[in-house]
């Protein structure tokens, strides 16, 4: 007997199981309300369908299946509780928001257009465009863009004075923007490859000579195989002799046409040893490491075309080179093609041929004619090449007025480094003719050069942008203290300095043997000329002064404050609106000021003593704008005050030099005694603080304020040069016997 069919029913509303609560709230009334609708929608639509087939409907969209609770007992439905309306208004929550459907927007067509009008009530929303992720989007910049970009990073490993942390950070950078994407890769190692950095000793890599051969067995290897072409991309080769050149390497040593035959877009190419480096004391040392001029010429070919490399920086080292490329033969190398193009040019280590010799031997005739012809030749040398901008002289001792004298009138930069025979009168000879071209002028270590030749700076050198001078000498022997100025006083008190228009920067490091007055004449003259110095971005010195530490101090106070309130830039650099802006005044404190200079000085109360505002500043501002003083600024001029008003009548102020009211005088008698004491204790400190404003406010009232430098770093004490300078790795406890912990030294970067 078959079994009859069950009847399909949905299943039973949760309100028919719930029981009513006996606290009615929100949530509760709007979910009854809410049921009792949904249980008469379910009831219609079976009503209307087949009770036994379900409808089509319900079959596409499946009532949600409702959580029920066992009740203990059953309720009846009432009609009062499916008409039972809050008296509140039901609050939307997070489910009721999930109910409500979603705006349908139709694409608009003729047929619907017509068929149904656009209600101009309703609001349609507009697509935005889509937005980029990142700003800028690094990924689609130009390939020269990013080459630009990377190039900036790369700075100071082109750069032989950077720090080995700045060349560590700068190598770091490329080889992780390599790592980002395709994008990066070509353009960040082409930056990395432009001067490989097997010159600098960082702790990253491997041991110059190591990263060195790497390269050379990176440049060997077919471009047909390697994503990147590294050949074109090596500019510029910096190589440090002693740790590379002067080894073997597949035991043969390594020759200059085993690095730079498959270069063909090099064009900097500079030699150096260590030795060469301060504080040169073994420039008479002796190198394995000969460049002939057969190795030379063969080197700078290109190709079977004979085809030759045109060169723009060189380095001319004596020791480096042999008896074929002295000074009488590099005249003609100079005019060959691959030096024809030199820009920039080094000559260092060139000797006198009576260096060294008894003064006897060096002032006899024959000595000095053959010191006459060797100078010759090296002005001869430097004069063969045509476009010549940057010439470098170090550790020279041809290096002297006659030889300045025959140098090119062109030159833009000069570089005098370790040149002990230069004095101030051979320089002032060589700036009046050759320095109208100067843009930048460096000299450092030269041990008898003063700076006497500052006041013709500006009539003989207009076009002049650096100026930077080191004043540090080191000793010719190591136990011998010879290291002291070979001339009398750095700058005396009648020579004034004047400073040429274009000034970008100047920097004088280590200024001494020089008296008190002749320092603030050097100020001075910076002062004066503020108003012509409108490129002037970069000042820097250090200062050496043989005075009492009392004394100092003033000097200290009062130029390093002034030259910053002349120079320094003082505007404060865009707000980043990323980041959290500053907390703003409490608005009480603003509404009060903003009434108190709304009201006027009527409403201010008056007080027995006007001292605090007599000090106070002019408003400089609008009169809605408020103004804010800190804590610290009253403080001082509350002190400030009463110093002065404890001097009225002792003559020390300038006012009373020129004549006092009888008002002031009435009124200062009229304070009581308690502001008028003062702390005896600190008087002589106070007296100097009183002076000294007085002194600034009556001079700078005629003070042109240029305020555009970024760096106004002076520094003043009395610490003497020294060849070493201790820092805090010199004072750590000894390293342990372990190895120490592995932290990446390997990679090969090159």
């Amino acid at each position: 007997m078959d079994r009859p069919r069950r009847v399909l029913r949905t299943n039973p509303s949760r309100a028919a199981k719930l029981k009513r609560p006996a606290r009615e709230t929100r949530s509760t009334a709007f979910y009854f309300n809410s049921q009792s609708s949904s249980s008469s929608s379910d009831s219609d639509s079976i009503s209307d369908s087949d009770p036994e087939v379900p409808s089509s409907d319900s079959s596409r969209s499946p009532s949600p299946v409702r959580r029920t609770i066992p009740a203990t007992r059953k309720r009846k439905n009432t009609e009062e509780e499916d008409s039972w309306v809050p008296n509140k208004k039901p609050r939307q929550t997070s489910n009721t928001i999930r109910k409500i459907p979603a705006k349908v927007i139709a694409p608009t067509t003729p047929s619907s257009s017509a068929a149904s009008p656009i209600d101009p009530t309703i609001d349609t929303p507009i697509a935005s465009p889509k937005l980029p992720t990142t700003y800028p989007p690094w990924s689609t910049l130009p390939y020269h863009v990013l080459l630009s970009i990377f190039d900036f990073v790369s700075a100071p490993i082109r750069d032989l004075s950077s720090r080995r942390e700045d060349v560590s950070e700068a190598v770091e950078n490329l080889i992780s923007a390599a790592r980002v994407c395709k994008t990066f890769t070509e353009p960040a190692l082409a930056n990395l490859y432009k001067c490989p950095p097997f010159y600098h000793r960082w702790r990253y890599t491997k041991d110059p000579f190591t990263s060195f051969t790497q390269l050379i067995d990176t440049l060997d290897l077919c471009p047909e195989s390697t994503i990147i072409n590294y050949r074109t991309k090596v500019e510029i080769l910096q190589i440090e002799v002693g740790s590379t050149l002067t080894q073997k390497f597949n035991a043969n040593y390594l020759s200059l046409q085993d690095v730079i035959w498959n270069l063909p877009r090099l064009s900097h190419l500079e030699f150096y040893h260590e030795d060469d480096e301060p504080p040169y004391r073994k420039l008479d040392g002796h190198i394995r490491f000969k460049c002939t001029a057969e190795e030379l010429t063969q080197t700078l070919v290109l190709d079977e075309k004979n085809t030759p490399m045109q060169l723009e920086s060189w380095r001319w080292n004596s020791r480096l080179t042999s008896k074929s490329l002295s000074l009488e033969k590099l005249e003609e190398f100079h005019r060959s093609p691959s030096f024809a193009t030199l820009r920039k040019v080094a000559f260092v280590n060139y000797q006198l041929p009576s260096w060294g010799l008894s003064i006897k031997v060096q002032l006899s005739e024959e000595r000095q004619q053959q010191d006459y012809l060797e100078m010759e030749r090296l002005s001869t040398c430097i004069s063969a090449l045509p476009a010549l901008e940057h010439l470098i002289l170090e550790s020279s001792t041809l290096v002297n007025g006659s030889l300045l004298n025959r140098l090119p009138t062109a030159l833009k930069h000069l570089e005098l480094i370790n040149c002990w025979e230069l004095t101030a009168d051979n320089l002032v000879d060589f700036l009046l003719t050759h320095g109208n071209h100067l843009q930048s002028l460096t000299i450092n270590h030269c041990q008898s050069l003063s700076l006497a030749f500052l006041p013709i700076l500006r009539s003989a050198c207009p076009n002049l942008r650096h100026f930077y001078m080191d004043l540090s000498y080191f000793r010719h022997h190591e136990h011998y203290a010879d290291n002291k100025p070979e001339y009398a006083e750095l700058l005396t008190e009648d020579e004034v300095p004047t400073w040429p228009s274009s000034m970008q920067s100047i920097e004088i490091l280590h200024m001494r043997q020089w008296t008190r007055k002749a320092a603030d004449t050097f100020f001075e003259s910076l002062v004066q000329s503020a108003s012509e110095l409108p490129h002037l971005r970069r000042l820097a010195f250090r200062i050496a002064l043989d005075i009492g530490w009392r004394q100092r101090q003033d000097f200290r106070e009062f130029w390093v404050d002034k030259m910053a309130r002349v120079f320094k830039r003082k505007a404060t650099p865009p707000q980043n609106r990323m980041l959290r802006p500053a907390q703003a005044a409490p608005r009480r404190l603003v509404k009060m000021q903003v009434e108190l200079k709304k009201s006027g000085p009527e409403a201010v109360p008056k007080r027995r003593s006007t001292r605090i505002a007599n000090l106070s500043p002019a408003p400089t501002s609008s009169e809605s704008e408020a103004t804010y003083f800190s804590k610290a600024e009253l403080t001082r001029t509350s002190a400030i005050s009463k110093e002065l008003k404890r001097l009225r009548g002792s003559g020390l102020l300038l006012k009373e030099q020129r004549g006092h009211d009888a008002d002031d005088e009435e009124e200062y008698d009229s304070e009581s005694e308690d502001e008028l004491a003062a702390d005896h204790s600190d008087q002589s400190r106070l007296d100097r603080k009183v002076r000294k404003i007085s002194r600034r406010r009556s001079l700078e009232e005629n003070i042109f304020i240029q305020g555009l430098c970024d760096v106004v770093d002076i520094q003043v004490d009395n610490h003497r040069p020294m060849e070493r300078h201790f820092d805090m790795d010199d004072f750590l406890d000894s390293p342990e016997d372990s190895d120490p912990e592995w932290d990446g030294g390997d990679v090969d970067v090159l």
